[in-house]
């Protein structure tokens, strides 16, 4: 949306005019961002008639909602929205792990969002393990959209966690269930800590209680757990 400036020669001052909307031709130029489509890596589980893919998973996020406002130069509107700019890049909420048509046997949900990262699968004697690697990760609390006319600032690279080496999640893939449980994880949980607790019906709890407990974590992340 965009909106301008007029002189008021009654008034002798600047007014800003109304927000217009203004409609592209692509409808996608919204977006900004770069993604590949069907990024599958293969492997065959020990199997050489089965063939498996794990494939990314991606949705959209905002990147950067920056402001500007009028300076005093135009007495009468100094302060008021002048231009808001958004950018948009796509992130990695899961993987899948899908057969040869392309039905989904299973979901690696990692912890956080990835921007740069992969999954791969490694035999090792009869076990799988899939492996996510990740470079740059964002928690769950990350915004998908921003209101326009918003006056605060936001940029999704200071929400980054940890930035500046890799990240590895390991999971234990089950073939015969198709189920998968995350076995190892780096450093990065080390030093989150709880905020929050709620039972199934998401009430909040004082202290752990019997039954399904949902942990909300510094990090933005969260996990479901069974008190006994």
């Amino acid at each position: 949306m965009t909106r301008s400036y007029q002189y008021d020669s009654n008034r002798k001052t600047y007014t800003a005019t109304a927000w217009e909307k203004t409609d592209y031709p692509n409808k996608s130029a919204k977006y900004a961002y770069n993604i590949w489509t069907d990024n599958f890596n293969k492997f065959y589980n020990g199997e050489a008639n089965t063939l498996y893919y794990l494939r990314n998973v991606d949705q959209v996020f905002l990147r950067s909602h920056s402001v500007s406002t009028f300076s005093d130069s135009y007495t009468g509107i100094a302060g008021q929205l002048n231009r808001v700019s958004h950018y948009y890049t796509a992130l990695t909420t899961e993987f899948d792990l899908v057969d040869w048509d392309g039905n989904i046997l299973c979901k690696i949900e990692p912890p956080y969002y990835i921007s740069n990262g992969f999954c791969q699968a490694i035999d090792v004697k009869d076990k799988t393990y899939v492996i996510v690697t990740a470079y740059s990760m964002y928690p769950k609390s990350v915004i998908q959209d921003c209101d326009t006319y918003s006056t605060a600032e936001y940029d999704l690279s200071s929400k980054e966690v940890e930035p500046g080496y890799y990240h590895y999640f390991i999971y234990d893939y089950d073939n015969k269930t198709n189920s998968i449980q995350m076995i190892k994880t780096d450093k990065s949980l080390a030093n989150r800590k709880e905020v929050a607790r709620y039972d199934h019906n998401g009430i909040k709890l004082s202290s752990p209680q019997k039954g399904v407990n949902i942990i909300l974590y510094s990090d933005g992340t969260s996990n479901k757990v069974i008190e006994k």
